[in-house]
């Protein structure tokens, strides 16, 4: 753990005891957060001599997140100690932020004052909530491809998630989908992408797409969309159809019966 104040928290340093002078108190003392979200608790600090204190400052909290007290209502002043008159209540803010690779779980946390020696600390919590965030590319990078009508074209999608927890039961859809196109997914189902930082590998997709023999040639779009409980992401495609070689045979043939044809006319005109 770290501590705003080393020597308030170190073991073996100053017994923390119940002090009836000096209470903290906070109103929310257990907060949820996803990670990389700073946890702001607000504590109060009642002074219950006559006489007034100056309270030195100190934190125990986890490795790795960084953490400082203010005034309440001066978020921007940084302090180690403040000045609590007799019979008077000083409100503090004490700030706290995760790293944004923390994982999901609940982190004790001690916010403590000294005041001569005798310290008094109050137990706080910081949730860290699972954060869900999909992610989707092709393997090349690319968002467009060339199809031929009536042929089936493939192209492989990457998906992941940077998030901190999983996200569940991920489906895929083509929306927007030109009339009569057929587009399928390989699998058609994942059921759990984990956050990519503990996997470190993407899930693969295979997607299929069918336009109909007659497709006009030219540019279509359509969208993909990865759907999961926690959250879902889309990705744009476009697709620029060619009409099929075998079409093209078929035409130079059937121009070829044409002519054939009028030249045959032509010669039996020309005998009579």
């Amino acid at each position: 753990s770290a501590s705003l104040l080393i020597h308030l928290v170190q073991k073996g340093g100053v017994k923390e005891e119940v002090s009836k002078e000096i209470e903290l108190t906070s109103d929310y003392p257990s907060m949820e957060n996803p990670a990389g979200k700073a946890f702001k608790f607000a504590i109060k600090g009642k002074n219950n001599t006559d006489k007034p204190v100056v309270l030195d400052i100190g934190a125990d909290f986890p490795y790795g997140w960084t953490a400082y007290c203010s005034p309440r209502w001066e978020e921007e002043k940084k302090i180690s100690s403040i000045k609590v008159d007799g019979k008077q209540t000083e409100n503090l803010l004490l700030t706290l932020t995760p790293p944004p690779t923390v994982s999901k779980g609940e982190y004790p946390i001690k916010f403590a004052v000294r005041s001569g020696e005798k310290v008094v600390t109050i137990d706080l919590k910081a949730i860290i909530i699972g954060t869900y965030k999909l992610k989707m590319r092709t393997e090349t990078g690319r968002l467009n491809l060339d199809a031929i009508a009536g042929k089936k074209e493939n192209i492989n999608v990457y998906l992941w998630n940077e998030g901190s927890a999983p996200v569940e039961d991920v489906s895929f859809f083509s929306l927007d989908t030109p009339k009569g196109w057929k587009v399928s997914f390989e699998p058609e189902k994942v059921s759990s992408v984990s956050p990519y930082q503990e996997v470190r590998k993407p899930d693969k997709v295979k997607i299929s797409i069918l336009p109909p023999p007659r497709t006009i040639p030219g540019d279509y779009m359509f969208t993909v969309r990865a759907v999961g409980k926690q959250d879902q992401t889309d990705m744009d495609l476009r697709v620029t159809v060619k009409r099929s070689t075998v079409w093209g045979w078929v035409g130079i043939g059937i121009v070829v019966v044409i002519i054939a044809s009028l030249v045959g006319i032509f010669v039996k005109l020309g005998r009579r």
